[in-house]
């Protein structure tokens, strides 16, 4: 495990902790499809909710443990955009940004698979890492009946 602080090895305890939590997410995900399905509005207002406080999280964390450098705070790391296009998405139901949305989130996923620069599963910015991916998913199946 990577200490509070440094960034994790890629395949590491913490990158493997992140690979898990996708992977469980996903199978629940695809067992409790119909109750996901069922309760559509209520699982919306709810990603949407631990979307914003993740956005929260992260840019706050910059804000207090890195003094919101600008070179550290504001890169537009294409997971981020995806955050924010996701929260957009929710409120909008807009088709043309979930299409942009979908483009985007392939390459956020492959961010996943090699993490750079991410920090441990217990600090504020590998907690948002680490719920990113689990944002894309949802998105998706919030969008289409794929459920």
């Amino acid at each position: 495990m990577a200490a509070y602080g440094e960034y994790i090895k890629p395949f590491g305890a913490d990158h493997l902790i992140y690979i898990a939590g996708l992977i469980i997410t996903g199978v629940l995900l695809f067992v409790f499809k119909i109750r996901i399905k069922e309760h559509r509005d209520i699982i919306t207002k709810i990603v949407l909710a631990a979307s914003v406080c993740q956005q929260i999280m992260l840019y706050g964390s910059y804000f207090v443990l890195m003094n919101f450098d600008p070179a550290e705070s504001l890169p537009f790391h294409i997971s981020r955009i995806c955050s924010i296009l996701g929260i957009i998405f929710l409120i909008t139901k807009n088709e043309k940004i979930y299409a942009v949305l979908c483009y985007f989130g392939l390459f956020g996923f492959t961010s996943f698979l090699y993490p750079s620069r991410v920090y441990g599963i217990t600090h504020a910015i590998g907690i948002s890492f680490f719920n990113k991916p689990h944002d894309n998913a949802a998105h998706a199946l919030l969008r289409y009946d794929c459920v």
